[in-house]
């Protein structure tokens, strides 16, 4: 009754710790805490435009072209976003600006335009100041001036006869919606009329659960207002946080529904098999357990983990269930509850016990997502074996219920099969693995996540209508100058300016929103304000007359143009994005990061989908400290490779692990060796069936690869235990165990294989991983195990004496070695001897010395072996005998 009253209170306890566990959706704690991640971490956490959702509103029919119903559309469509989400769970909603504030950018950009303009600038002016082009600008304004013109118009005429300030202007269109677009009252709109577009930031890409009510929503608001005013209208939407909902959607919709085949097929074998229908909610319950308690700990321990650790180790729980597939097919098999405490309590604690450690051995990955999963699969596998000893046997049916549902089947018979007796499957291992071992090392690392990221055809339809309107949804880079404040990281940019530019001029870049274009340094500007000073120095009063002459000619007054003439003589300063004012509010505000430690500057660089052009983009700025790579591809990319630089480490890791448990265990290397084998074996084969289907590790099978090791140490576990039974006590029970593995696999391979039939491409890998691995360690454990321990035990006329022992291994390799060698050492100085002119007797003499030497060498080499010397009548060879050996010994021959 205590006990009972214990385990009440640590489920309640995990219970309620589990609930107050906070779980973290943000993607990027799977990456390893490494500069460039933290890089890309502090301008994802700070920037004001990253991440943006692009909505495209235009025409069903595509010929059809009213800029009006578009802009009414927007209207009421924004209206609804303003009153539902914003700001709960929109931060901003991007539109044109208006005509005032453009009328300010205009002005910001007059009042200091020497600032604005490149050295290839003054080309244009040359071109603009000639008396010639002076003339025909003034009469231009002459001839505008007389049309019906805005006020507006006029008074930019006057304070720019020649068009200067367009020249810099120019520049702030790169950071517009696009070349081919034009503004519309506060929209953006295609110079076709034909679309429109608007920009919205989510609070937060990563987090789907906001963002799925969030798009839900503005499908609900799509829905109703194309229902009955706007039937013709399209809106299409696209961005990462549209992407990653779909991906977030798409997986757990995959699970719902394999997860759902996979308990129906399982509740049909467990069912049919144990011939009880409460049996398979029994067999789960470890699992639940062992989840509750690892859940509760993790708690305890870090009150908050990556979201995605426990979707992964949820999956590779169903290694938990093995622990009561194994009591329950043993009390099947016998009946008897002292049996399984007396057979598996060992084999199930130390099986706990390696696979955890295989599941620890991620805490030396560098990433926080990684280090949850081993800790949280950890925990519920040691939670789940200490459930499955002590609880699970009190909820057994009674022996005779149990002994009349015990009916054989098919697993029975394929259990009883004697694979380790099959000479053409242990040939056929041998040289499958040999082969496979060379074909594993083919096997890359796919770099790309991208790759295993799930798009619907309908989305990819989006993207494509929209690349064909605008390049927003093209392959975005990100270019960042970090430094101590902002002047500094806008000195930093000035570099990075240059480079994006020259990528720019040679078309591997298509455009760029380059900050440093726009709003240069303190010292570029320095330098503009001495160019632009030096450039007037000798033409100013020419110009001025020009236009004074050029004015009176055309029919102005002579001072229609004095507001021009004195802004021509003024002395400029350099500004700050501080005073920058409608600039900064505009543009700047949304392309600099300042905090109390660093500032940046965020330069947005559009790239075509060839592989060639980005890499040249990544190359560019590879190797400069001062700019910083902000893309999620080339992150991941660098993740994979990381931990294609740990895999080697974490297997080694886990062998050694597994390896220092085992021995501990069974006391002897001989079984911890043989034990390994079938895993390493299975590991084999599972990598080097990858390097022929040509399937590449990426983020996902690679944490499937641990699973198999975990499965791949059970299995030898349990097979050995049965293995030590019949040998030490003659007890003719391994069939048992068999049916435990066989049956583990099968549940397994149904439980994880059948995500291969799921739409997203990494639950596909895991799937391909999973079935590859477990049909190939269930196989070469009850095949290759049994008849490495027969060999060690027994030979052909039964049991040995003693088991063979590495030592012993050892020195007949080295025996074997030293005969051959010695062989051949003596066949090659007998040749030799043959042609040198020594006499016959002493050619004799000289090889049976050698031949002497080389028994006793191999007689004495082995020093871990006593020698007696029995010679009662102390012969000492020197006289002429009959020596007879029945060579029932193998050193007979070389003792003579």
């Amino acid at each position: 009754m205590v006990s009972l009253f214990m385990l009440v209170i640590i489920i309640i306890g995990s219970a309620f710790f589990a609930s107050q566990l906070k779980l973290s959706e943000d993607i990027t704690k799977i990456l390893p805490d490494t500069e460039k991640i933290n890089n890309m971490n502090f301008v994802y956490s700070n920037s004001k435009f990253l991440d943006k959702v692009v909505f495209n509103i235009s025409f069903a029919d595509t010929t059809i072209n009213n800029p009006e119903q578009l802009a009414d559309f927007a209207d009421k469509f924004i209206d609804s976003l303003n009153s539902k989400f914003v700001p709960g769970l929109i931060q901003s909603i991007d539109l044109a600006p208006g005509q005032e504030e453009m009328l300010s950018v205009y002005d910001a950009v007059y009042n200091n335009l020497p600032v604005f303009l490149s050295e290839e600038d003054y080309k244009i002016i040359d071109t603009i100041i000639t008396a010639d082009n002076i003339q025909k600008s003034i009469a231009s304004d002459y001839s505008t001036l007389m049309s019906p013109v805005s006020f507006i118009t006029k008074k930019l005429i006057a304070k720019d006869p020649l068009y200067f300030t367009p020249i810099a202007l120019k520049k702030f269109s790169a950071f517009n919606i696009g070349n081919n677009f034009q503004v519309f009252g506060r929209y953006f709109i295609s110079d076709n009329h034909r679309n429109l577009i608007i920009l919205i930031t989510p609070v937060s890409t990563n987090k789907t659960a906001s963002n799925n009510i969030l798009f839900d929503g503005i499908d609900d608001i799509i829905a109703n207002l194309t229902l009955v005013d706007f039937k013709d209208i399209r809106v299409d939407y696209f961005g990462n946080a549209v992407v990653a909902l779909g991906n977030a959607n798409q997986i757990k919709k995959d699970i719902i529904i394999t997860i759902t085949i996979a308990m129906l097929v399982l509740i049909l074998v467990i069912t049919l098999f144990f011939r009880s229908k409460r049996t398979f909610l029994i067999v789960f319950l470890p699992v639940v357990f062992g989840a509750l308690v690892s859940l509760a700990m993790l708690f305890i321990l870090k009150k908050e983990v990556s979201a995605i650790s426990l979707a992964i180790g949820s999956v590779l729980l169903g290694i938990s269930v093995d622990y009561a597939l194994h009591i329950y097919s043993h009390f099947r098999q016998h009946q008897s509850k002292k049996l399984i405490f007396k057979n598996l309590s060992t084999p199930i604690i130390l099986s706990s016990l390696t696979t955890a450690s295989a599941f620890l051995s991620l805490y030396f990955i560098n990433s926080e997502a990684l280090n949850d999963l081993g800790l949280f699969a950890a925990i519920s596998i040691l939670s789940a074996a200490i459930f499955s000893l002590i609880v699970l046997p009190h909820l057994l049916g009674s022996k005779k219920e149990v002994a009349s549902e015990h009916k054989p089947n098919w697993i029975d018979k394929l259990a009883n099969y004697n694979f380790s007796g099959n000479g053409y499957l242990k040939s056929g291992i041998i040289i499958t693995t040999i082969i496979l071992y060379f074909a594993a090392q083919h096997v890359g690392f796919d770099a790309d996540m991208m790759k295993n990221n799930y798009m619907s055809d309908e989305l990819k339809q989006v993207e494509k209508r929209l690349n064909a309107v605008t390049n927003l949804s093209k392959k975005t880079i990100y270019i960042v100058s970090p430094g101590k404040n902002i002047d500094d990281a806008l000195e930093n940019n000035t570099l990075t300016s240059t480079i994006i530019n020259k990528l720019t001029n040679e078309q591997i870049i298509q455009t760029a929103a380059v900050v440093n274009n726009i709003f240069p340094s303190q010292s570029q500007q320095e330098e503009a304000i001495i160019r632009w000073n030096k450039y007037w120095e000798n033409k100013r009063e020419t110009v001025i007359k020009d236009v004074a002459k050029a004015a009176v000619s055309t029919g102005f007054s002579n001072k229609a143009f004095n507001n021009f003439n004195t802004w021509l003589v003024r002395d400029f300063s350099t500004i700050t994005p501080a005073n920058a004012g409608i600039i900064q509010q505009l543009f700047l505000d949304k392309f600099i990061i300042e905090t109390d430690t660093m500032s940046a500057i965020i330069n947005v660089v559009k790239v075509g989908s060839n592989e060639e052009d980005i890499n040249k983009v990544y190359d560019a700025f590879a190797e400069e400290d001062a700019m910083w790579i902000i893309d999620k591809r080339l992150i991941t990319s660098e993740f994979v490779t990381i931990l294609k630089d740990n895999f080697n480490k974490l297997i080694i890791i886990s062998l050694s692990f597994v390896f220092i448990i085992l021995l501990i265990a069974y006391g002897r290397i001989e079984l911890t060796i043989i034990t390994m084998i079938p895993m390493i074996f299975s590991w084999i084969w599972t990598v080097g069936i990858m390097g022929l289907l040509g399937i590449e590790f990426n983020i996902f099978n690679v944490i499937i690869l641990t699973f198999i090791f975990g499965l791949g140490i059970d299995y030898s576990i349990f097979i050995m235990r049965g293995l030590l039974m019949e040998y030490k006590y003659g007890i003719h029970d391994i069939s048992s165990y068999k049916v435990s593995v066989i049956l583990s696999g099968i549940t397994t391979l149904l439980g994880i294989g059948v995500l291969i039939f799921a739409a997203h491409p990494a639950l596909r890998s895991i799937a391909t991983m999973s079935i590859i691995g477990i049909l190939s360690v269930v196989f070469i454990t009850l095949t290759l195990l049994p008849a490495i321990f027969s060999w060690l035990v027994t030979y052909k006329n039964g049991l040995r004496n003693r088991p063979v022992t590495l030592l012993d291994y050892i020195f007949s390799l080295w025996a074997l070695f030293v005969f051959i060698t010695g062989s051949l050492f003596l066949s090659a100085i007998s040749i030799i001897l043959y042609i040198v002119p020594i006499p016959k007797a002493a050619k004799k003499t000289f090889i049976h010395k050698l031949f002497r030497y080389l028994t006793w060498f191999m007689i004495y080499m082995n020093f871990l072996s006593g020698k007696k010397i029995i010679n009662p009548n102390n012969e000492d060879y020197r006289n002429p005998a009959i020596i007879i050996a029945n060579h029932q010994s193998h050193i007979d021959l070389m003792l003579m």
